[in-house]
Protein backbone atom coordinates (compact mmCIF):
# COMPACT_ATOMS: atom_id res chain seq x y z
CA UNK A 1 0.00 0.00 0.00
CA UNK A 2 1.29 3.47 -1.47
CA UNK A 3 0.49 6.19 1.27
CA UNK A 4 1.46 9.36 -0.34
CA UNK A 5 1.68 12.50 2.62
CA UNK A 6 -1.31 14.58 1.28
CA UNK A 7 -3.28 12.05 1.45
CA UNK A 8 -2.64 11.25 5.18
CA UNK A 9 -3.45 15.14 5.80
CA UNK A 10 -6.72 14.83 4.15
CA UNK A 11 -7.67 12.02 7.03
CA UNK A 12 -6.04 13.72 9.56
CA UNK A 13 -8.25 16.74 8.47
CA UNK A 14 -11.32 14.45 7.84
CA UNK A 15 -10.84 13.06 11.31
CA UNK A 16 -10.63 16.04 13.05
CA UNK A 17 -14.08 17.28 11.07
CA UNK A 18 -15.76 14.51 12.35
CA UNK A 19 -14.82 15.17 15.77
CA UNK A 20 -15.87 19.15 15.31
CA UNK A 21 -19.23 17.51 14.12
CA UNK A 22 -19.78 15.53 16.63
CA UNK A 23 -19.53 18.17 18.82
CA UNK A 24 -21.72 20.80 17.31
CA UNK A 25 -24.29 17.61 17.64
CA UNK A 26 -23.67 17.26 20.58
CA UNK A 27 -24.78 21.31 21.14
CA UNK A 28 -27.59 20.59 19.08
CA UNK A 29 -29.62 17.90 20.62
CA UNK A 30 -28.68 19.48 24.04
CA UNK A 31 -27.52 16.20 25.59
CA UNK A 32 -28.11 15.37 29.15
CA UNK A 33 -28.32 12.46 31.66
CA UNK A 34 -32.12 11.12 30.48
CA UNK A 35 -31.49 11.63 26.70
CA UNK A 36 -31.41 7.79 25.57
CA UNK A 37 -29.51 9.64 22.39
CA UNK A 38 -26.92 11.07 24.86
CA UNK A 39 -26.31 7.53 26.77
CA UNK A 40 -26.06 5.39 23.89
CA UNK A 41 -23.50 7.75 22.70
CA UNK A 42 -22.01 7.61 25.94
CA UNK A 43 -21.84 3.99 26.38
CA UNK A 44 -20.22 3.71 22.69
CA UNK A 45 -17.52 5.86 23.00
CA UNK A 46 -16.59 5.05 26.60
CA UNK A 47 -16.04 1.53 25.35
CA UNK A 48 -12.49 0.98 25.14
CA UNK A 49 -11.09 -2.51 23.75
CA UNK A 50 -7.45 -3.87 25.17
CA UNK A 51 -5.29 -5.36 22.83
CA UNK A 52 -6.17 -8.48 21.72
CA UNK A 53 -3.97 -11.56 22.50
CA UNK A 54 -2.64 -14.03 20.30
CA UNK A 55 -1.06 -17.12 20.77
CA UNK A 56 2.55 -18.42 20.20
CA UNK A 57 1.19 -20.61 17.55
CA UNK A 58 -1.07 -18.27 15.43
CA UNK A 59 1.76 -15.35 15.67
CA UNK A 60 4.19 -18.58 14.13
CA UNK A 61 1.84 -18.92 11.39
CA UNK A 62 1.44 -15.74 9.96
CA UNK A 63 5.13 -15.03 10.45
CA UNK A 64 5.59 -18.27 8.04
CA UNK A 65 3.41 -17.44 6.00
CA UNK A 66 5.07 -13.77 5.30
CA UNK A 67 8.14 -15.35 4.67
CA UNK A 68 6.44 -17.95 2.05
CA UNK A 69 5.40 -14.78 0.70
CA UNK A 70 8.21 -13.01 0.49
CA UNK A 71 10.18 -16.02 -0.41
CA UNK A 72 7.74 -16.48 -3.54
CA UNK A 73 8.34 -12.89 -4.67
CA UNK A 74 11.73 -13.52 -4.73
CA UNK A 75 11.78 -16.77 -6.49
CA UNK A 76 12.95 -19.23 -3.56
CA UNK A 77 10.47 -21.75 -3.40
CA UNK A 78 12.35 -24.20 -1.13
CA UNK A 79 12.66 -21.12 1.34
CA UNK A 80 9.16 -20.65 1.46
CA UNK A 81 8.40 -24.47 2.12
CA UNK A 82 10.49 -24.51 4.74
CA UNK A 83 9.61 -21.67 6.39
CA UNK A 84 6.15 -23.41 6.46
CA UNK A 85 7.42 -26.38 7.88
CA UNK A 86 8.68 -24.43 10.75
CA UNK A 87 5.66 -22.60 11.05
CA UNK A 88 4.11 -25.41 11.61
CA UNK A 89 6.69 -27.21 13.85
CA UNK A 90 6.76 -23.60 15.79
CA UNK A 91 3.23 -23.42 16.28
CA UNK A 92 2.57 -27.16 17.66
CA UNK A 93 5.62 -26.46 20.13
CA UNK A 94 3.77 -23.43 21.48
CA UNK A 95 0.49 -25.38 21.41
CA UNK A 96 2.30 -28.09 23.62
CA UNK A 97 3.61 -25.66 25.95
CA UNK A 98 0.62 -23.78 26.56
CA UNK A 99 -1.21 -27.18 27.78
CA UNK A 100 -0.72 -27.67 31.47
CA UNK A 101 -0.24 -30.49 32.81
CA UNK A 102 -2.85 -30.92 36.33
CA UNK A 103 -1.35 -33.87 37.74
CA UNK A 104 2.57 -35.52 37.80
CA UNK A 105 3.26 -39.26 36.66
CA UNK A 106 3.73 -39.78 40.08
CA UNK A 107 0.35 -38.81 41.16
CA UNK A 108 -1.13 -40.33 38.16
CA UNK A 109 0.66 -43.91 39.18
CA UNK A 110 -0.40 -43.51 42.57
CA UNK A 111 -4.23 -43.14 42.15
CA UNK A 112 -4.25 -45.76 39.24
CA UNK A 113 -2.82 -47.78 41.82
CA UNK A 114 -5.25 -47.16 44.47
CA UNK A 115 -8.08 -47.53 41.93
CA UNK A 116 -6.53 -51.58 41.49
CA UNK A 117 -6.62 -51.72 44.83
CA UNK A 118 -10.37 -50.86 45.35
CA UNK A 119 -11.62 -52.82 42.21
CA UNK A 120 -9.75 -55.97 43.60
CA UNK A 121 -11.57 -55.55 46.72
CA UNK A 122 -14.84 -55.14 45.02
CA UNK A 123 -14.27 -58.34 43.41
CA UNK A 124 -12.94 -60.19 46.04
CA UNK A 125 -9.31 -60.86 44.82
CA UNK A 126 -6.62 -60.65 46.11
CA UNK A 127 -4.10 -57.49 45.47
CA UNK A 128 -0.93 -57.73 43.77
CA UNK A 129 2.04 -57.03 46.39
CA UNK A 130 3.29 -54.19 43.83
CA UNK A 131 -0.27 -52.77 43.97
CA UNK A 132 -0.37 -52.88 47.61
CA UNK A 133 2.91 -51.15 47.67
CA UNK A 134 2.13 -48.44 45.02
CA UNK A 135 -1.43 -47.37 46.73
CA UNK A 136 0.09 -46.63 49.64
CA UNK A 137 0.75 -42.81 50.67
CA UNK A 138 3.99 -41.97 52.36
CA UNK A 139 3.04 -40.59 55.59
CA UNK A 140 4.38 -37.00 55.77
CA UNK A 141 6.49 -36.23 58.36
CA UNK A 142 7.23 -32.58 60.14
CA UNK A 143 11.07 -31.79 60.97
CA UNK A 144 11.89 -31.33 64.40
CA UNK A 145 13.09 -27.53 63.40
CA UNK A 146 8.84 -27.06 61.95
CA UNK A 147 7.30 -28.56 64.93
CA UNK A 148 9.63 -25.92 66.81
CA UNK A 149 8.70 -23.16 64.64
CA UNK A 150 4.78 -24.04 65.22
CA UNK A 151 5.38 -24.30 69.16
CA UNK A 152 6.72 -21.02 69.55
CA UNK A 153 4.22 -19.48 67.46
CA UNK A 154 1.44 -20.70 69.44
CA UNK A 155 3.21 -19.92 72.64
CA UNK A 156 3.16 -16.05 71.69
CA UNK A 157 -0.39 -16.35 70.66
CA UNK A 158 -1.28 -17.57 73.40
CA UNK A 159 0.71 -14.93 75.73
CA UNK A 160 -0.77 -12.21 73.28
CA UNK A 161 -4.47 -13.31 74.43
CA UNK A 162 -3.62 -13.73 78.17
CA UNK A 163 -2.72 -10.21 78.34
Amino acid sequence: MNVSLDTLKEAVSIKENIAKLEVRLHKILAYDGDNPWFIALQSKTAIKKGRRKMSKAARALIAAAQKARWAKVKGTVVAAEKAVVKSVVVAEKAVVKSVKKGISAAGRARIAAAQKLRWSKVKKAAPTPAVVKAAKKGKRRLSAAGRAKIIAAQKKRWAAKKK
